[in-house]
């Protein structure tokens, strides 16, 4: 079993991906990837180990159903470990698979918890955060990418990883401003900017009206409270938050 490495233990960046058990689509990886590489980072894939199934095995009236015989067969804790093996097995070629493409050191590991803790609570001052849709809605064509400053504050790494998403998927970007002043303080930035009330829910509405499919944030938008907020941008399928520190 792989468990998570302490956070910045060794004081370098970190690309984690999150991920559910139960699966991601290939531009979640690709987008981790190509962060960490422009970046020099270690990639992490953290997924969430899904407890439910061993609490479900404890319980003798529980059945697992074949989806094309229908026929039913107890579920069992030797079935929870067989399948958390076989997952395991799984990300661990395809995160093989994507280091050796991009060059990139890899690492698999489970972690457990609220989805809340998942997203934020392990993270390192400098880890950058990568989660989205574990489905994909199959839609081609240029993904739009909105990067979000706070009006008193241009976040320079924020506007770094959005303009070399862009660059890389061919996407467009643009900034939303978050705050009461009429400019940005700092360099001027190479996109259109709209203004955005200061608060994680209005920004989050604001780029699902722009049909923003990748939305970059700052660490200091996303605390504790911001799983309600982070669930309704991801409710459409193929979305994903890169979270810059």
């Amino acid at each position: 079993m792989s468990e998570p490495a302490a956070a910045g233990s060794a004081g370098k960046r970190r690309v984690v991906l999150a991920l559910e058990e139960a699966g991601a689509p290939d531009f979640l990886f690709e987008l981790a990837a190509l962060l960490a590489r422009g970046q020099s980072s270690a990639l992490i894939a953290q997924v969430r180990e899904n407890l439910d199934l061993g609490v479900a095995a404890a319980l003798p009236f529980v059945q697992q159903i074949d989806r094309r015989s229908a026929a039913s067969r107890a579920w069992t804790p030797a079935h929870v470990s067989q399948t958390r093996a076989r997952t395991e097995r799984q990300w661990q070629q395809r995160l093989a698979a994507l280091g050796r493409a991009n060059l990139l050191q890899a690492q698999f590991e489970w972690v457990r918890g609220s989805r809340r803790d998942f997203l934020i609570g392990g993270l390192a001052s400098q880890d950058v955060l990568v989660f989205g849709s574990w489905r994909d809605d199959g839609q081609a064509g240029e993904p739009r990418i909105a990067a979000v400053c706070l009006a008193h504050h241009v976040n320079q790494s924020v506007i770094t990883a959005a303009q070399s998403m862009s660059e890389a998927m061919g996407g467009v970007m643009q900034v939303l401003q978050a705050g009461r002043r009429d400019s940005f303080e700092g360099p001027p930035l190479a996109a259109r900017s709209m203004r955005v009330e200061e608060s994680l829910e209005a920004i989050i509405a604001t780029a699902a009206a722009v049909r923003a499919r990748i939305l970059v944030l700052p660490r200091t938008l996303c605390g504790p409270d911001a799983s309600g907020a982070v669930d309704a941008f991801l409710a459409r399928p193929g979305r994903c938050i890169v979270v810059m520190p």
